[in-house]
């Protein structure tokens, strides 16, 4: 036979597993758990064998005071109110502290809020007896405002009377012209005892033929002259061309 290499001498001693070779350190290792695993083993049945003896030493006069202990904990401490029972419920009726104290608290806002409501019979009748009065009552005005509203009014007066002079007509356009009649109107209707809505609204229609918007501005050049006896300058149409009265 041939003389084995050097490389086969090494391999043909190293140890074999599952038909592959494996190194000396994994070697030692599988042999070092192999031997933990018995020992483990050992150690387990060891104490086992402890347990039951220690069990079996037991003497009949220890067993009986341990069993005289238990029953006396089961009898005396853990013993069984007979009224235990009245605070559990079988199923959720909706009466816990929270719930009535929850619906108590509902009710109570909402008799609160009933204190300032109307029934529906109040509610008809007291609309019969308004609809049975008159639409318009006329409010009482303060003296002081009657004197100025009265002191307004002769101002209004002179400035909307034409004169004779050409000269003096000739600056007076038409749109302000209307407007100064409004004022006067206005200020009629408000010593009359009319509302400054129903005021404004009225010669709206009548005067102007139009509606909400008019309204509102008669209502502002109002009580502009009524403060300060000036016609209110008003910007819009300022560019607009318009026509003298005399025209």
């Amino acid at each position: 036979m041939p003389r084995k290499t050097k490389r086969q001498l090494q391999i043909s001693k190293l140890p074999r597993k599952k038909g592959c070779y494996i190194s000396k350190d994994q070697a030692e290792t599988e042999l070092e758990a192999v031997e933990e695993r018995k020992e483990s083993e050992i150690n387990e049945n060891w104490i086992e064998d402890i347990e039951d003896e220690t069990i079996n030493d037991w003497a009949e006069e220890d067993l009986e005071e341990f069993q005289k202990v238990g029953k006396k904990l089961i009898t005396e401490v853990l013993c069984w109110h007979e009224n235990a029972t009245s605070s559990i419920r079988a199923a959720y009726n909706g009466t816990s502290r929270t719930t009535t104290w929850r619906n108590k608290k509902k009710k109570e806002e909402l008799a609160h809020d009933a204190m300032g409501m109307r029934t529906l019979d109040t509610l008809f009748g007291n609309t019969k007896l308004q609809s049975l009065q008159p639409q318009f009552l006329p409010p009482s005005n303060p003296p002081l405002i009657t004197r100025d509203l009265e002191i307004r009014l002769k101002e209004i007066n002179q400035q909307c009377s034409i004169t004779k002079s050409a000269k003096t007509n000739k600056n007076i356009f038409t749109y302000d012209y209307l407007r100064r009649l409004s004022i006067r109107r206005y200020i009629q209707l408000l010593l009359d005892g009319w509302g400054k809505m129903d005021a404004s609204n009225q010669i709206a229609q009548t005067m102007w033929n139009k509606g909400d918007y008019i309204a509102k501005c008669i209502r502002k050049w109002g009580a502009h002259f009524i403060q300060t006896g000036e016609l209110l300058v008003y910007r819009q149409g300022k560019h607009t061309k318009l026509e003298s009265l005399l025209n």
